[in-house]
């Protein structure tokens, strides 16, 4: 069960949709299953501050069919172009209804982000007979500490 502290500093991270994707892939809903293949990226968050992963999770929009598709989510650190770090993988069971949340617990206060990093979503298996609609979210819990103790930051002259 967790603290009272850790439930009063849950927050999401906005995600930033990826630009190349198609627009017969995005919906007002989320990322429409069957028109994406494996390795497409959906989008990232991007880290404005410390924090420690709460939980990865995704949202339905419609219901998913087909073939369970799993979305990834990869940490990437700053000035870097590989993935360096699992944040979650989330295997959507089928039948999965339009307005459920299903979530990945294993990066639970055990990864860290830092100020500047991103954390890549991927529709890691989707098969040509997966549908679905779905949008991922990431929560996390703000390292509070000041800009001075940050080896990521440094102050304007």
């Amino acid at each position: 069960m967790p603290s009272a502290y850790e439930m009063n500093t849950v927050m999401p991270l906005q995600f930033i949709q990826n630009d190349l994707t198609s627009i017969a892939e995005k919906s007002y809903n989320g990322f429409d299953l069957d028109a994406m293949s494996n390795g497409d990226v959906m989008g990232a968050f991007r880290v404005p501050f410390g924090c420690t992963v709460w939980r990865s999770q995704v949202g339905v929009g419609q219901v998913i069919a087909g073939a369970i598709p799993i979305i990834d989510f990869s940490k990437q650190a700053i000035g870097t172009t590989t993935d360096s770090g699992d944040v979650g993988a989330i295997s959507l069971p089928l039948t999965t209804a339009a307005g459920k949340v299903v979530y990945d617990l294993v990066a639970r206060m055990s990864v860290s982000l830092d100020e500047g990093d991103w954390v890549i979503v991927h529709a890691n298996t989707v098969a040509s007979t997966t549908t679905g609609i779905v949008f991922p979210m990431l929560l996390v819990v703000p390292d509070y500490d000041t800009e001075g103790n940050v080896g990521d930051m440094s102050a304007t002259a």
